[in-house]
């Protein structure tokens, strides 16, 4: 008579034999899945390979440099014109729009600022759209490049400063006298590049085209505390 509990366990050795095997295979058949998707995907990148065709990353490179070199800048410069009333020295653009506000102009699909246009029709080069650029005459809508600083640079900043301070200040004698604001001490103060400064600290660094060290004293050579 065979023994009840070795059947049992014959049994349960087996049906955990089978259990093992169908794990097994389960995980074969994930392995086997896994490699097949990943084959799949490297013969889709092949295929674009050959047939070269490019990737989005491609795609945007190409046509940005595409945009810069196939840009038409006598074509743009002819359309610009087309909306400019000449005054003297000024280019008063004439598409305003219901805001007051002087209208862009699209060419190559592209949305410019007419005064900034025009500057980069001038020197042939397309500026990055963060580019920015200060009015530096009066006449209202002009985009003449001549009366736009574009602050591409610090050159520009120091052209700009040097234009504040002409416009805040006069001469006198020997002196040139600042106009603009003073404080309760009598000393002149202004604004560069963000930061509030002495105009007579300012004026000397327009004079040297470079920044001063925190550490340096600008003194005047006269008494006069509004004296740039």
């Amino acid at each position: 008579m065979e023994n009840l509990n070795s059947i049992e366990v014959e049994d349960t050795d087996k049906i955990g034999s089978i259990n093992e095997d169908i794990n097994t295979n389960n995980f074969d058949a994930e392995d086997t899945n896994k490699k097949n998707s990943k084959t799949e995907t490297e013969n889709i990148g092949n295929m674009i390979k050959m047939k070269g065709i490019p990737n989005i990353n491609e795609i945007n490179i190409n046509n940005s440099i595409q945009q810069i070199t196939t840009f038409d800048f006598e074509y743009a410069e002819r359309k610009v014109m087309e909306n400019v009333k000449i005054d003297d020295v000024h280019l008063i653009w004439q598409r305003i729009g219901v805001d007051g506000l002087p209208t862009s102009i699209n060419v190559n699909t592209i949305r410019f600022r007419p005064n900034l246009l025009l500057a980069q029709i001038r020197l042939k080069e397309l500026f990055s759209k963060r580019t920015i650029s200060r009015k530096i005459c009066d006449k209202k809508y002009c985009i003449n490049p001549d009366c736009w600083i574009i602050l591409k640079d610090d050159e520009a900043n120091y052209k700009l400063a040097k234009l504040k301070l002409l416009r805040n200040s006069e001469e006198k004698g020997d002196c040139r006298l600042w106009t603009g604001y003073i404080n309760s001490d009598g000393y002149v103060r202004t604004e560069f590049k963000g930061k509030d400064i002495g105009a007579h600290n300012l004026s000397f660094i327009v004079h040297m085209k470079k920044l001063i060290d925190d550490n340096l004293l600008v003194r005047h050579s006269c008494r006069k505390r509004n004296y740039i």
